[in-house]
């Protein structure tokens, strides 16, 4: 059995006294130990970050820039024993544990080449004699809190835009895979980070992320998990003038209308809906497709759903994976047990697999009304929920339907009708022609309403959260 180490104030802190399994879900095997953190071990990660942070404020960021790259190169020198402990702790088949590893990789290079974002501006205010500048500044000791789902992903685009700003982070992992979080700190460590600058802490939710959330020496924390969770969070931040980013749920659909590509479309949601086995915030759990096409939509999603190979996620067939742990799978197959009690029918999947670890088939679910719980709630699990409309505007009546508003996608021939829908949808992130899952770079990423706050991951607009903007004004006449 491996052994992953937390690091905090710049040593490695190994697991010999409390621990965590880690467990691959595709086969039940516990195959490596993280410790479990304390209070203790959160107070001299914060003293580390704290001690850090006047020296990595003070490090020009051409200089901070130049680490993320050194970063990059060495993530991708480990790749191969990070692809693997991706693909295990995750649940992944290899070519998603390679693809995120990669887009990973690719994220630190990308802020690496954005120093210059960290501009500002200089104007005439309009009394003579003065000029004043605009400068963005770091904010201090910052914490990421990050999910299960994505393990390597969002470590990176927290990481990279705080280290970029100036900023020390301490890294909280989810309980269920925290190596991934390991090698990136490990890596920003071995590339010359200072002691302090990047930490990762693992351990209990309650005990590790509360604390390090609550010390009022933290400037700002980045959380991506569920809405309910990070509501949690925002509340206990309510009395604290600490900055907060929450990246939560979704309940993203596809709206095909009948001019549509039938076939390009169902490409898409299929590949979007049953990635990570649709445990991602912005996967298609929902179709809807005006009525004309209605049948014939649903024949090609539940051909290409049945034509999903599940399997060792090692070998290179497996496109597939399972679920996390048996909670998320009890969690999931009660969704699709009430949905029936609704009323709706189930076209395919809807069980077990009998495979060893905790499988959910790739599910597909006609005849939901629009009302219903399946219809407005996340499932984050491979269910694809099918809703039928009238036209155009019955189908962003339904799209708006829910509480959420984190991304959404049409599928039309029609320029009108793309942009009408386009800019009347309530989300974050639009697709036209494409995936509701999968966002470039350089695109800001967030969600409106119960999908999170309104500051953005991704490109220069991410580095706001990170920078505090001050104004200098001197006279020069």
């Amino acid at each position: 059995m491996r052994s992953v180490n937390a690091l905090v104030a710049g040593e490695q802190v190994s697991p010999n006294g409390s621990v965590l399994d880690v467990v691959d879900p595709a086969n039940a095997e516990t195959f490596a130990q993280v410790p479990s953190l304390d209070a203790d071990a959160v107070t001299r990660a914060v003293d580390a970050a704290a001690a850090a942070a006047p020296g990595w404020a003070a490090t020009p960021p051409q200089a901070r820039a130049a680490l993320l790259a050194r970063t990059a190169d060495l993530l991708d020198a480990r790749a191969e024993q990070a692809i693997d402990d991706l693909r295990r702790e995750g649940g992944k088949p290899r070519a998603e544990a390679a693809g995120e590893w990669g887009k990973s990789v690719a994220t630190f290079r990308y802020y690496a080449g954005l120093a210059g974002a960290l501009d500002g501006r200089s104007f005439d205010g309009g009394t003579p004699g003065f000029t004043t500048v605009t400068r963005q500044e770091p904010i201090g000791p910052t914490v990421a809190i990050t999910p299960w789902n994505v393990p390597a992903a969002s470590p990176a685009r927290k990481l990279a835009p705080a280290l970029l700003a100036g900023n020390p982070m301490i890294v909280k992992p989810a309980s269920a895979t925290p190596i991934s979080a390991w090698h990136m700190v490990d890596a920003l460590r071995e590339a010359g980070a200072p002691d302090g600058v990047a930490q990762t802490v693992s351990g209990s939710g309650r005990v590790v992320g509360n604390a390090l959330a609550l010390d009022p020496r933290i400037a700002a924390v980045s959380f991506t998990g569920s809405t309910s969770v990070g509501l949690d969070l925002k509340h206990a931040l309510s009395h604290t003038l600490t900055r907060i980013q929450l990246e939560l749920g979704g309940k993203n659909a596809a709206v095909v209308l009948a001019d549509a590509d039938l076939d390009a479309a169902a490409d898409r949601i299929i590949a979007a809906a049953y990635a990570l086995a649709g445990q991602q915030c912005t996967a298609t759990s929902r179709v809807i497709v005006q009525q004309d096409v209605h049948d014939a939509l649903l024949e090609r999603l539940v051909a290409r759903a049945e034509a999903l190979v599940p399997g060792d996620t090692a070998e290179a067939s497996t496109t597939y994976g399972p679920l996390i742990d048996e909670a998320q799978l009890d969690t999931v197959d009660g969704f699709v047990r009430r949905a029936i009690d609704d009323g709706a029918r189930v076209v395919t999947g809807g069980k077990r697999l009998d495979l060893v670890g905790t499988w959910y088939a790739p599910t597909i679910v006609a005849g939901v009304d629009r009302t219903s719980e399946l219809a407005r709630e996340e499932v984050f699990g491979p269910v694809l929920a099918v809703l039928s409309v009238t036209d155009v505007d019955d189908a962003i009546e339904v799209l708006n339907g829910t509480p959420y508003g984190l991304s959404s996608a049409v599928h039309t021939s029609n320029l009108h009708h793309a942009w009408k829908v386009a800019g009347s949808s309530e989300h974050g992130v639009v697709a036209i022609n494409g995936p509701t899952a999968g966002i470039d770079l350089p695109v800001p990423f967030g969600g409106f309403a119960a999908s999170g706050t309104d500051s953005k991951e991704h490109g220069p607009e991410s580095l706001r959260f990170y920078t505090r903007l001050k104004s200098v004004t001197w006279g020069w006449a």
